[in-house]
């Protein structure tokens, strides 16, 4: 396991960067589009020049090499090389380290294992799914038995499903193999399921370094785009469902901590997870007539009350500013920040 530092890092994006991610952690890196998360992965892994330092276990490796860094980096691309197999794609993540053909061997089949690969070692990339796709990428950056694994937004183009199976699947792999992971994403479901800590990043900068709902709870400021709802309790059982009034309406909320009438509580929940409907649901929780604010492309803003509210018009409804809209705050997705 390896211990990962940035002291003081800067470059045309970094300003002032300084983190540490401990031996064996899984690091995810959130923030919004230009913030400076790609940039941060590829400082780590000596892609970007920088100043300041990057430290791997107490030790200053600012002047080497990518090569040399032993680090497994999986760019959101894939990059895999659509002219080799499988099984070539990853082995070769190991030619830089001149390693006999033998040792080659063995290690390619102990990943393609790992990932269970081996019935499409000698598929060609195009032929697989894009999840397949993304397990080989993983395995070839695994065959190399690296210090630390960088992912950038891995599974931000696959299918829910898809997507919810490889975040266990990479859940289970990073504990067996116990890797340092640094882990970009957008999705707030998966950093909460990943994460042991989490980082967000705004502007080139750190905003908060902690526990999810933690670096949430502080970031909020810079998070207009997610929805940030302040509310107090009126009332919560031992179900572990409360009831609480924001802006002018009442909403249900799942609740781990004891909460008390009267109590302040911040919610959060991302505009891809506000449900809009032309007729209303069979589900009435948490489902109120809305009146549509302003329409730029699928983005809406949205009037319930005193409460206004972001969401994406996926469903290709055809709105204008006016129209009433059935909007519902589904409960699974409704996070309680503080």
């Amino acid at each position: 396991m390896t211990k990962v530092e940035l002291r003081n890092v800067n470059n045309h994006i970094l300003r002032n960067v300084n983190l540490v991610i401990n031996d064996g952690e899984f690091m995810v890196i959130l923030g919004p589009n230009g913030a400076g998360k790609t940039t941060l992965l590829k400082v780590i892994a000596g892609f970007q020049k920088y100043d300041g330092h990057v430290l791997f276990d107490d030790e200053f490796i600012d002047d080497l090499p990518p090569h040399k860094r032993c680090i497994g980096y999986v760019p959101q691309s894939l990059a895999l090389f659509i002219h080799m197999t499988v099984e070539e794609n990853v082995a070769f993540g190991l030619k830089t380290q001149k390693l006999p053909r033998d040792v080659v061997k063995r290690r390619v089949e102990n990943v393609l294992e790992l990932l269970d690969l081996k019935h499409l070692r000698n598929r060609y990339p195009k032929t697989l799914s894009a999840g397949e796709q993304q397990k080989v990428a993983l395995a070839r950056a695994l065959v190399i038995n690296p210090k630390v694994l960088l992912m950038d937004e891995p599974f931000s183009y696959l299918q829910s499903d898809v997507r919810s199976q490889l975040r266990l699947e990479l859940k289970r792999l990073q504990r067996a193999l116990k890797i340092t992971t640094i882990f970009v994403t957008h999705d707030l479901d998966e950093a909460e399921e990943l994460a042991d800590r989490a980082t967000f990043l705004n502007n080139g900068r750190i905003v908060a370094t902690g526990k999810f709902n933690e670096i949430m709870y502080r970031a909020s400021h810079v998070l207009k785009e997610l929805n940030i709802l302040r509310c107090l309790v009126k009332n919560a059982d031992s179900s572990g469902i409360a009831h609480v009034k924001c802006h002018g309406i009442e909403l249900s909320i799942l609740h781990e901590n004891p909460l008390d009438v009267g109590d302040e509580v911040t919610l959060m929940i991302p505009p891809n997870k506000v449900v809009i409907l032309h007729t209303k649901s069979l589900t009435k929780i948490n489902t109120y007539i809305g009146i549509i604010n302003d329409v730029h492309n699928s983005r809406i803003t949205i009037s319930i009350g005193d409460l206004r509210i972001i969401a994406y018009n996926n469903q290709g409804f055809n709105l204008k500013p006016g129209d009433e809209i059935y909007v519902q705050f589904p409960l699974k997705h409704l996070k309680v920040l503080s």
